[in-house]
């Protein structure tokens, strides 16, 4: 979801997840990714996200229903470092397919991230996402909710003591804002004692 930190890596992920919830509802991913030297970092990704099957569904004429809906998209991503991996830029597009019912509609969906390291314990990042053509249901068009974000992460310096090898700690602060949504704020503390407390 946030293409820029995929520069980071020099090595092969693959991913394949199964969820279930429910009444069916069903969510299959599978993305794989591949670093290139001197080039960047590719990911190629997939989703397919179902209802399933409702037993006893009726609909407004109190007549047996049986719904269908199908979401499906695939995504390609590309992120690079500059600057001795303290600067990464990633880019992300999806296309996406949805079928409700006899309802279809298809979409591209476009991202943008940046993230940003100045010295080893302070990062910054700016993203956006959902960027892109509206959708259509029964020809009534929808725009995208479009997401802009931005966050920091402040690890304070260490002393070289044994007592400070044995505890770290990290501050998160981040802010978001969809169209049309309320804008949202989140804190995190990420923090470790010696080897087994976290």
């Amino acid at each position: 979801t946030l293409p820029a930190s995929t520069a980071l890596t020099s090595r092969y992920h693959f991913m394949v997840s199964h969820l279930e919830w429910l009444m069916g509802l069903r969510n299959e991913y599978i993305a794989g990714l591949f670093p290139i030297i001197d080039i960047g970092t590719f990911v190629v990704a997939t989703r397919f996200f179902t209802l399933g099957q409702f037993d006893y569904a009726y609909d407004i004429d109190e007549k047996p229903s049986h719904p269908f809906a199908l979401e499906s998209s695939i995504s390609f991503s590309f992120a690079r470092s500059f600057l001795n991996k303290r600067l990464s830029l990633g880019l992300l597009g999806s296309y996406i397919e949805s079928h409700l019912t006899k309802d279809n509609t298809r979409t591209v969906n476009l991202g943008v991230d940046l993230w940003g390291q100045p010295v080893s314990f302070f990062s910054l990042r700016a993203y956006g996402r959902n960027m892109g053509p509206p959708v259509s249901y029964n020809e009534v068009k929808e725009p995208q909710p479009i997401l802009v974000g931005a966050s920091m992460s402040f690890a304070p310096p260490r002393a070289d003591t044994v007592l400070s090898s044995e505890f770290d700690a990290s501050l998160g602060i981040g802010i978001a804002k969809t169209a049309d949504g309320p804008l949202r704020g989140a804190v995190g503390l990420d923090s470790k004692l010696f080897k087994y407390i976290h």
